[in-house]
């Protein structure tokens, strides 16, 4: 692995906010034109889980899906509840004891970035105006925002592009323009700190699932350019030291995971050359040592996107599997982090209009859901799923049959 301080490529701040408003505006076009990204999975399994005795619901066929949940879940065990924004701007607050939800903010955020977490509160960027015919107004001066789920209020933390929790989840830093870092606690007072970016490093671009720049046990993580239209570099910069240390060439982050109090952290990337390679392999980098696991998909490539369950020991991830219908697909695999096994779950498959799906684990470290069974345009209502790691069983559920309000890539799992 190699240090450095800048990288070769140092773009024009100018153009990289360019490209930033550029690729939002051509990756969401292209994802609502060629079909929303969604799966097959499963929700009823949380009943069997929860419901001593309680027989797990037969799944049925993919079309057409059922009508309704299959019936809410009781049980001692604790169900966390799930947040996302919808293409109507809309912050929604679900539970997944009865599938019930609420809608609690006018949020205005992307709903293809993934909402933030910390401390039993939600936050995101107020950055677009929908409009009735579904296209999206840009906002002149975009902010965070956060919302406590305990108290029911919503507060505006910072003007800023981006926000993310740090790797202990105590306190969250605000990108307040390009090459700014501030800190936060969560209740939104100023933590006193505002971090400049290393020359010709960049936080990574969160739309399109893209998720928001991940901040590990050794520092943040940066690259070399701020989307992946460039033959980019990872890094993960240390702010204490003003050090990058180089990871590679990079098309997409995955996923990353820093176990609680834990000094190092695992990060799941695609190499640079998945960008234009039909085979694209996954790397698991443990920044213990920087060793870095390489995993190759049994069909197809991998596409980004996916998450690491609670404890760190698997890997929820995405692999093309063709077209059905005319539209393409992936299936949801689970890599094990320490051997690198990866398991196909049978008949989970997402539509997806780019190279990219979404799924968060619950946290008993077992079970995880992922949002949409049919291609966007259909007039089948949504559906949403929930899958057993271990038995590979899946169960079809919904908040929302509208799908404009239902479960987005937005989506988080709030503790």
């Amino acid at each position: 692995m190699t240090i450095v301080t800048s990288p070769p490529e140092l773009p024009q701040i100018a153009e990289e906010q360019l490209l930033f408003r550029e690729a939002r505006q051509r990756r969401r076009r292209r994802w609502l034109v060629a079909g929303i990204v969604l799966v097959i999975v499963a929700a009823g399994i949380v009943v069997a889980l929860m419901i001593p005795g309680a027989k797990t619901p037969i799944r049925p066929p993919a079309s057409p899906p059922p009508p309704t949940p299959i019936r809410p879940v009781g049980g001692g065990a604790a169900i966390p509840q799930i947040a996302w924004v919808d293409y109507n701007g809309q912050l929604h607050i679900g539970d997944l004891s009865g599938f019930t939800q609420r809608v609690v903010a006018q949020a205005d955020a992307d709903p293809t970035a993934p909402l933030v977490t910390a401390g039993g509160r939600v936050f995101w960027v107020r950055s677009q105006q929908p409009n009735p015919d579904g296209s999206e107004t840009p906002l002149p001066n975009s902010a965070v925002f956060g919302f406590d789920t305990a108290t029911g209020r919503t507060e505006r933390i910072a003007s800023g592009t981006q926000v993310m929790a740090s790797a202990d989840r105590t306190f969250i830093y605000v990108e307040t323009d390009y090459r700014h870092l501030t800190e936060y606690w969560l209740d939104g007072t100023p933590k006193g700190r505002t971090l400049p970016l290393p020359n010709g490093w960049y936080a990574l671009n969160p739309d399109l699932n893209g998720g928001p720049t991940p901040v590990l046990a050794n520092g943040i993580v940066v690259a070399s350019w701020p989307v992946a239209e460039k033959n980019r570099t990872l890094g993960i910069w240390n702010p204490s030291t003003g050090r990058v240390r180089i990871l590679g060439k990079v098309w997409q982050v995955t996923a990353t995971y820093t176990a609680p109090g834990a000094r190092s952290s695992l990060i799941a990337w695609n190499p640079a050359s998945c960008a234009t390679s039909e085979s694209c392999t996954l790397k698991i980098t443990n920044t213990a040592n920087y060793s870095s696991r390489i995993v190759a998909s049994p069909t197809g490539r991998f596409l980004w996107g996916g998450g690491f369950s609670p404890d760190g020991s698997q890997l929820a991830a995405f692999v093309s599997s063709g077209a059905i219908h005319g539209d393409p697909t992936a299936q949801l695999a689970i890599v094990s982090t320490r051997s690198g096994a990866v398991k196909l779950v049978k008949d989970v498959n997402v539509y997806i209009g780019d190279a990219v799906a979404w799924a968060d684990w619950l946290p008993d470290g077992r079970h995880l859901i992922t949002g949409g069974l049919t291609p966007f345009g259909s007039t089948v209502p949504a559906v949403d799923v929930l899958v057993d790691s271990q038995t590979d069983q899946a169960s079809p559920f919904r908040f929302l049959a509208d799908r404009d309000q239902d479960l987005a890539m937005s989506t988080v799992v709030v503790p």
